[in-house]
Formats: structure tokens, sequence, C-alpha cells
């Protein structure tokens, strides 16, 4: 019987790098404007209930309102914030921040003496 011969190879080191079980990439920090102009990008949703409410209320938030409502969500988003309550002008909308998402609008004379649970954060926007 003849022996069988295994070669030994050994692998180019050069292109192997080290795997891990975390995730740690983060965005250049050269890039930080474009990463900015793609969160504002990012509009809210509002949910079924919301939009309800909307038009329950009568509730007409202008281009500028819904653009400072985004703001608001975004400044609670670097915050850390789950859910906000974000208040633009005479309008109160509480925001999932997790999910982007408006769950539900009131007006400002319908805020007055409401207690609003749930919530970990505030915007003033």
């Amino acid at each position: 019987m003849t022996p069988i011969i295994k070669p030994k190879i050994t692998p180019h080191l050069s292109n192997v790098q080290p795997t891990s079980t975390q995730s740690t990439k983060r965005p250049p920090q050269g890039d930080f404007a474009s990463h900015l102009e793609k969160a504002l990008g990012e509009e809210v949703r509002f949910s079924k209930h919301a939009l309800q409410r909307i038009q329950s209320r009568e509730l007409t938030p202008s281009d500028t309102q819904i653009k400072r409502l985004n703001e608001g969500v975004m400044l609670a988003k670097e915050k850390g914030s789950q859910n906000t309550l974000v208040l633009v002008d005479d309008l109160a909308f509480v925001v999932s921040v997790k999910n982007n998402t408006v769950v539900t609008a009131l007006s400002g004379r319908e805020t007055a003496r409401k207690v609003f649970t749930q919530i970990d954060s505030t915007v003033i926007n």
C-alpha cells in the first residue's frame, strides 16, 4: 500500500481579517454630512390610528410643521429615546422613535389637562 500524502497548505494571512461576534462598523467621520442628510430625508410615518385622529380632529399640519416634526424625532433618536412627545406650534405628536411612526396627534387645545404616559422624552420644536 502506498501512503496518501496530503500537501501542507498555509493560507496567505494578509487577506484574513479577524472575525468577531459583534459588529463594530462605524460610519467614516468625514462622511457625517451625508449621513445627516440621509437621516433628515427619512420622514416619519403615521399609523392608522394617528391618521384617524388627524382627520377627526381636523388637524392640518403644514409642510414646515412636518419638517420640524421629523427634526424633533431625529433629535430624540440621537438622545436614545424610544417614545417621545414632539410639540410643534399648537400640535402634539406622540411618536415611536424606534419605528419612526407617529402613534397619535392632538391639537394644543386638546393637550390641556392631559397626561402623556409611556414616553421617555419631550421635544419642543
